[in-house]
């Protein structure tokens, strides 16, 4: 018995060296086979100069799911263009190209740049000196910022070079932005949470302020696209998460807080201090309940860990049949600053790919081939759970009235019910049972004093 586990040992050694070697001969193998003009075309190779990234080993390679995905972030010198990029991806068996993504600002040229006058120290001890708090400057990079950036908001576009400065105060991350020309303070960047239902907790203490509101909003949209009527809550309090936890027909939950794999900052009391929420708290609110279908951890660290005692874990009541939980790990530290800026991006590409009825593990895979630096190990995004689960998307409709009007631009041309409810706290009740809706139908709601409709086929 003893030499048999010494043979199976040794041999599961040689195949996992045997597979790396592999591995990475067929990685570099395909960077020069796949970026060439006849897969990728003419045009793309020649504007974007592929041959020299390749030469200059600018590209980085992935592997995901049944992709190869050839990454470019592009850089002027050691400034980074934010959100332009190339990605081209490729079917890992035939080496056919599937898809490619590229944005690429052809204002930005590197002979009409202004020249950078402040250099990285002076920026970090300005930086520094404006804080009144005891601060730490965690790292500083340049940046050509996006105007649609989601977490470096400027008031006024600029081209220059800007200097985006990431501190650390009273334990929590900061994020100033200064024009690299002049040094002229510019704006406050969304830093990330450090250490159907969304929410946002508060970014600061003592007292409270600011929530990730696009984050949050955005999950609420698509929560409610697949069908889910969802209640959004900014700083909801312990007992408000518990209603939900325990609330069986609340299938989805999204939090975006500062936070770990066990602990959050979800609300603050008298508006002075975080109130927190532990994972031991959903073990206990959840024993009556059925497990969440799918749950989003947007805590920096809030997918580090899923084993027993994590709210990954707690959620899904251990279970890995269909449910799935997904989140941030590391995403506060600068390894993960370029995940950071395209997490919105990323969340659209994710409920995107769910919503076409694809199994929510594919749709992890594409998002991440989307945005590869999200996955760039270790991983700034994980997945835990079923592999081979799909959430149900409801072919329904939610409808807000407009009072005295209902704006409606499709409603199902099936047998359906339709459903009211005073206000998304309230529980459903049934308006009409089993019709084809027709516009005598919409008038009946239009002269109806409730407030949400929903249209769900009966084939359902």
């Amino acid at each position: 018995m003893k030499k048999n586990f010494v043979y199976v040992a040794m041999l599961l050694i040689a195949l996992l060296y045997f597979t790396k070697v592999n591995s990475a001969e067929i990685k570099k193998y395909a960077i020069e086979e796949l970026l060439n003009p006849s897969k990728i075309g003419e045009d793309d190779f020649t504007k974007y100069d592929i041959s020299t990234k390749i030469l200059n080993n600018e590209f980085k390679l992935y592997e995901i799911g049944d992709l190869l995905i050839c990454y470019y972030e592009r850089k002027i010198k050691d400034i980074i263009v934010e959100k332009d990029h190339l990605n081209f991806q490729f079917n890992k068996e035939s080496s056919e190209l599937i898809n490619k993504k590229i944005s690429w600002r052809d204002d930005i040229k590197e002979d009409l740049l202004p020249q950078t006058k402040i250099t990285q120290e002076e920026i970090n001890k300005i930086a520094l000196k404006e804080e009144k708090e005891d601060a730490e400057v965690l790292w500083s990079k340049l940046y050509i910022i996006s105007p649609n950036s989601d977490i470096h908001r400027l008031s006024e576009a600029t081209n220059d070079p800007c200097w985006v400065v990431w501190l650390r105060t009273k334990g929590v991350q900061k994020i100033k932005i200064y024009n690299a020309v002049s040094g002229q303070f510019l704006s406050y960047g969304i830093a990330p949470p450090a250490t159907g239902f969304t929410f946002s907790g508060p970014w600061y203490s003592g007292p409270c302020s600011g929530s990730w509101d696009n984050w949050y909003l955005n999950a609420k949209y698509w929560f409610e696209q697949f069908g889910y009527p969802t209640v959004a809550s900014m700083w909801p309090s312990r007992i408000e998460i518990q209603r939900q936890v325990e609330n069986s027909d609340s299938k989805l939950f999204y939090e975006v807080a500062h936070g770990n794999s066990d602990t959050f900052a979800s609300g603050c009391v008298d508006d002075q201090s975080f109130e927190f929420t532990y994972a031991y708290d959903i073990r206990n609110w959840i024993s009556h309940s059925l497990k969440k279908s799918f749950i989003f951890l947007g805590s920096c660290e809030g997918m580090c860990y899923t084993g027993s005692n994590t709210f990954s874990y707690e959620f899904r009541k251990g279970s890995y049949e269909e449910t799935v939980s997904i989140g941030y790990c590391g995403m506060s530290t600068q390894h993960c600053d370029s995940c950071w800026y395209v997490t919105i991006d990323w969340q659209n590409a994710l409920f995107n790919y769910m919503k076409q009825k694809n199994t929510i593990k594919y749709s992890f895979d594409r998002a991440s081939a989307d945005y590869p630096s999200c996955i760039d190990p270790p991983a700034c995004i994980r997945f835990a759970g079923d592999e081979n689960y799909t959430l149900p998307v409801k072919e329904y409709m939610l409808l807000k009235k407009l009072t005295p009007h209902i704006e409606i631009n499709w409603y199902p041309p099936t047998t359906s019910n339709i459903y009211y409810k005073l206000s998304l706290n309230d529980e459903l009740q049934v308006l009409f049972n089993g019709v084809i809706p027709t516009v005598n139908h919409i008038n009946a709601l239009i002269d109806n004093n409730n407030y949400y409709y929903i249209f769900e086929p009966t084939s359902m």
